[in-house]
């Protein structure tokens, strides 16, 4: 069985963002645009990352595989009202901004709390062709403090 909830380093300057709640975990997701498909083989293989730096090594490794990287800790369900969306590594702030929303659970009638303090993931913007790019996204209580969390959070994710 694979593993959807593995454990993961967080760099020190990362953890002081969010007061240092540890016990660090990440989902692994794929988005299926464009008629892609997923397997066993494609989550255990994007499952094996252990630290941030791994995870953005193995995302830049393939531009065809539209994965996603949610990461939250065990201990914490952020009340995050809005989270910023922007390419990562980019100098410009960003201006997308998307509400908060519920997930389904297993039953689709069932939905949690969206528990994600940021989340890294490959977007192309043609549903069949074209060059896709890593984003970055970050919550926060209002569009001025997410938007610093996402600053913070790219200045950091460079420096790995």
């Amino acid at each position: 069985m694979v593993d959807l909830e593995q454990q993961i380093e967080m760099p020190l300057e990362i953890e002081k963002l969010w007061n240092h709640y540890g016990n660090w975990r990440y989902e692994v997701g794929f988005s299926l645009q464009g008629g892609r498909t997923v397997y066993r083989e494609l989550y255990e293989e994007f499952s094996q990352p252990t630290t941030i730096k791994d995870v953005i090594s193995k995302i830049n490794e393939d531009e065809e595989t539209l994965v996603i990287y949610k990461f939250y800790s065990s201990k914490l369900t952020p009340m995050f009202p809005v989270y910023a969306d922007g390419k990562l590594f980019s100098k410009v702030s960003p201006r997308k901004f998307i509400d908060r929303q519920r997930q389904q659970g297993a039953t689709p009638f069932e939905f949690k709390s969206e528990y994600t303090l940021f989340s890294l993931y490959r977007f192309q913007k043609n549903e069949y062709f074209g060059k896709s790019e890593v984003r970055l996204t970050s919550g926060g209580f209002n569009k001025k403090s997410c938007r610093e969390n996402w600053n913070l959070l790219n200045t950091l994710l460079q420096k790995i």
